[in-house]
């Protein structure tokens, strides 16, 4: 159980972490590969209906298992990506964090870092990544999809900074969205998160949010790997 002297927020924007065009294969259930192949082929085929059909019932059968589910545990992860070498840049080799896709990636290193701490319901899949055009590897090294999936409600109502605001459902509840930059202690958080049995976390308060611990913060400052995450330490009420 943490018991911290900070809780920091972030919301791995895409300003500080590279996106690639990197696609993901689940086994069974959507080919990547084969998918983009059929793409690139119909820009020189643009009537060709079996390829239509086939993208269209591999995206579907996709959509079907994976729709809705961010921030929760998906019923199926993927078991590969695939980068387009030929047609982009690629995650340089020391890059701790990245986008791929819509997919959270980390490399080994900075995975190590999270699995020393309590993740709850959070998964680490590991997975390699291919070079679509050859389908041999483009590294040897294990890289990490992180799916975070652990809830904790630790925001409070009202918050100070106008940064923020809090916008009702008609049905009841409601959440926060951002009116501004969100810096140290602009968010304010229940003391409760200070002895949070987890030690990462989503508050579905905030939509895209991250939320650290003290000590894995700690940890990934030491290993020079806090920079991509740009982190704010909250304040506690």
């Amino acid at each position: 159980m943490s018991n911290d002297k900070n809780v920091w927020f972030s919301e791995l924007s895409h300003k500080f972490i590279n996106v690639y065009s990197i696609g993901s294969t689940y086994d069974g259930v959507f080919d990547y590969q084969t998918y983009r192949n059929n793409e690139l082929q119909l820009i020189k085929e643009p009537d060709n209906q079996a390829l239509k059909d086939e993208n269209s019932k591999m995206w579907q059968a996709l959509r079907t298992l994976v729709a809705g589910t961010e921030f929760k545990k998906p019923p199926i992860f993927p078991d590969s990506l695939w980068l387009e070498t030929s047609f982009q840049e690629f995650p340089k080799e020391n890059e701790y964090v990245f986008w791929a896709k819509g997919t959270l990636v980390l490399n080994q290193a900075c995975a190590e870092i999270f699995k020393q701490f309590c993740l709850g319901t959070t998964d680490l899949i590991p997975v390699k990544i291919y070079e679509l055009e050859t389908g041999k590897l483009f590294s040897d090294a294990i890289f990490y999809i992180l799916n975070l999936s652990e809830h904790r409600q630790y925001l409070t109502y009202p918050q100070s900074s106008d940064a923020i605001k809090f916008l009702p459902y008609q049905n009841g509840g409601g959440i926060y969205t951002r009116y501004g930059d969100i810096s140290n202690q602009t968010l304010e958080v229940s003391k409760d998160a200070l002895q949070s049995n987890v030690d990462l976390w989503h508050d579905p308060l905030l939509d895209a949010s991250y939320f650290f611990s003290d000590k894995l913060h700690h940890a990934l400052v030491q290993a020079n790997m806090i920079e991509k995450f740009n982190t704010h330490f909250c304040k506690t009420v």
